[in-house]
């Protein structure tokens, strides 16, 4: 069995961003965050990443990603929802 590589993701937004429809552009703005948030968890020393559970990395990530603006409202909406 082969390992799920996060970076995969990325690939896979870039992919749907090609398409024309918000439907394929909310997945790849999904995707593109999830294989950030992963490879960027990866690179957390162990010790780190053991003390940190998968709520939590969501509740760190979000308020960063919230904005006041109305054109960045999408970006909080799909990583805090």
């Amino acid at each position: 069995m082969t390992l799920f590589e996060f970076s995969d993701f990325l690939d896979l937004a870039d992919q749907l961003s090609a398409h024309s429809d918000e439907a394929a552009w909310r997945s790849a703005v999904s995707r593109a965050y999830y294989a950030i948030l992963h490879v960027a968890y990866e690179a957390l020393p162990v010790p780190m990443r053991l003390s940190i559970s998968h709520g939590a990395i969501h509740r760190q990530t979000c308020p960063v990603a919230q904005c006041d603006d109305a054109s960045s409202r999408g970006r909080a909406y799909l990583c805090c929802s």
